[in-house]
């Protein structure tokens, strides 16, 4: 349903100005649509007259609750975690919980940092719902995102750890 009041504009966000600084296919932060109030990710293409001028943009919003649902088919086992982070550090979708951390800040986070930057691609370590993960981290250049792949580190390591407690058991 569209709001009461008139036209609802988006030309003070982020994503539309930067479409037309740059004049190049945007991905813009998730945010809460003004209209729908769910969560998504605005896909923006300027477009342009014949003299190659720009004279607006195009877009489409992604709904990031069914990005949640197609990665969730990906996950391999329970404890495993698929998410897909912004370039701005903000969780755009995850296969588990998506509705609860999508718009996140994961900057905070041990080593958010260094992934962000690109020179962390993958380590063990517990993730934002205080599950220990083994990760490994896929950039998607298009959009600037980071898509992380989290292991269960103790399904993991469970057969592991089960063989060398048999082999240290006393005799």
């Amino acid at each position: 349903p569209l709001p009461t009041g008139g036209p609802t504009s988006v030309m003070d966000l982020e994503y539309a100005q930067r479409v037309l600084r740059s004049g190049a296919f945007t991905v813009g932060e998730p945010f809460k649509g003004r209209i729908t109030g769910r969560w998504v990710a605005p896909l923006v293409y300027p477009r342009r007259d014949l003299r190659d001028q720009i004279i607006g943009w195009v877009g489409v919003p992604l709904d990031v609750q069914r990005i949640g649902d197609l990665i969730g088919r990906g996950a391999s086992a329970p404890g495993d975690v698929i998410a897909v982070i912004s370039p701005q550090g903000r969780i755009v979708s995850r296969s588990v919980d998506a509705l609860r951390w999508v718009g996140t800040d994961v900057r905070a986070q041990p080593r958010a940092a260094a992934m962000l930057a690109g020179s962390l691609h993958g380590w063990q370590g517990t993730g934002i719902d205080g599950v220990a993960r083994i990760w490994r981290v896929a950039d998607v250049p298009l959009a600037g995102w980071k898509v992380l792949v989290g292991l269960d580190e103790a399904r993991l390591l469970a057969p592991t750890n089960a063989a060398l407690a048999r082999r240290s058991a006393p005799a």
